[in-house]
């Protein structure tokens, strides 16, 4: 089966919630891609109008009038860019069944690519009508909701998460986890050395931060007592050694918790 091919299933109840949230808020923050030298931001009200473009894009573009229907699977391997998770939410939102994979597979009936997403060439569709009967929220969908509970991201916070836009686990505990919760993504763009993370974290005002063990021991290493003012405290996404857990405490005063159920299925 390809890398997440259950994504429709999973990410109904998240679009849906997303889409409540960019409408009740469109001028708020949702998504700051970092560099020591600034942002690319992006409100609710543009991501949304990004995923709805995207979606009457695909239903007007060659993809849909080539033999695509309904329930179809098509793959998104637009890489490490933020039209990726756009891209994904955008073809569910079409009625179709997006799995992101960093390679085409053959089980799906088409690929979805960069050149097939230029935003700027989808600004001028219009959106589509909200969805009217939300799906109900599966297992996968508690999950998600359990994991935000569990790293304590509620309205308002800002989680920095270390990931790729193409990662299944960015897209689910890094952008909808926070989005769905009415707080900002921060995602340090490609080539971010994990040593610039302390900076990131103090300028961009992050809250919680969400990363695997080896960049936390990094950040360590390069800074030894980091001055974070605005860390509420650190998520380690996967296994956390109990001396890793005590030296960050040392050196940051901020708790690391464990990631506990992490909200992506297996493929």
């Amino acid at each position: 089966m390809p890398p997440m091919d259950h994504l429709a299933e999973i990410l109904s109840a998240p679009l849906t919630r997303l889409g409540q949230v960019a409408r009740a808020h469109p001028d708020r923050s949702a998504l700051q891609i970092l560099r020591p030298t600034g942002a690319e931001r992006w409100s609710y009200g543009r991501l949304d109008a990004a995923i709805g473009g995207t979606a009457t894009g695909l239903l007007r573009s060659g993809l849909l009038r080539s033999g695509l229907a309904a329930g179809d699977r098509v793959a998104v391997t637009t890489g490490d860019v933020p039209e990726t998770p756009v891209a994904v939410l955008g073809a569910l939102a079409a009625g179709l069944v997006p799995v992101l994979c960093r390679e085409p597979h053959p089980a799906v009936k088409a690929v979805i690519g960069a050149a097939d997403l230029s935003l700027a060439d989808l600004r001028g569709f219009a959106t589509l009508p909200p969805m009217t009967s939300p799906a109900p929220p599966d297992k996968a969908f508690a999950a998600l909701e359990h994991w935000r509970e569990h790293a304590g991201i509620g309205p308002g916070d800002r989680l920095l998460h270390v990931g790729a836009f193409d990662d299944p686990l960015t897209l689910m505990a890094g952008l909808l986890a926070p989005w769905t919760a009415e707080a900002t993504a921060l995602i340090p763009a490609p080539g971010v050395a994990a040593e610039a993370l302390p900076l990131l974290l103090r300028r961009f005002d992050a809250t919680v931060l969400g990363a695997p063990a080896p960049v936390l021991l990094r950040i360590l290493a390069a800074h030894p007592k980091p001055a974070l003012p605005r860390l509420r405290h650190a998520v380690c996404l996967g296994p956390v050694p109990e001396t890793l857990r005590r030296d960050w405490r040392e050196a940051t005063g901020t708790p690391l918790l464990d990631a506990g159920p992490l909200p992506v299925p297996a493929p």
